[in-house]
């Protein structure tokens, strides 16, 4: 009965070292682009009423300035059809991005009762142990 002790302790440090996280998508006008800047874009809509998706890799936002008056801003990718995408930020309407967050309150509450039940296995098993029992 030795490996039932194995998912116990995967599930331990699954919750130790995880944590609670959630994934939800945002949408920001193309305005917004320090609303998007540095997220994993997946999907824009054009001025045009074109929308395209991006591939799981998803799209960045990309800016560089050519001289002192002129920044030429983008969103780059592969799209879903896995064919190079590559439009101006003029052009975009709405930029759509999947953002992941951690729960610090409920990943150190997680951590805090995981430690609590580990803790109180192994006392278990020091009792058990003590008293002549099996192992567990």
């Amino acid at each position: 009965m030795q490996h039932s002790k194995t998912p116990f302790f995967l599930c331990v440090l699954y919750i130790f070292f995880i944590g609670c996280q959630s994934t939800k998508m945002y949408s920001y006008i193309a305005n917004d682009t320090y609303g998007f800047r540095g997220k994993k874009i997946t999907k824009v809509t054009l001025k045009d009423g074109d929308i395209r998706e991006f591939n799981e890799d998803g799209g960045t936002f990309y800016q560089d300035r050519i001289d002192s008056n002129t920044v030429v801003q983008k969103i780059i990718g592969i799209d879903a059809n896995n064919q190079p995408f590559n439009v101006n930020l003029d052009r975009v309407l709405e930029v759509q991005c999947l953002v992941t967050k951690s729960d610090s309150g409920a990943t150190t509450f997680l951590a805090i009762l995981g430690g609590l039940i580990l803790v109180s296995y192994v006392l278990a098993a020091l009792v058990v142990s003590s008293l002549g029992g099996s192992h567990l």
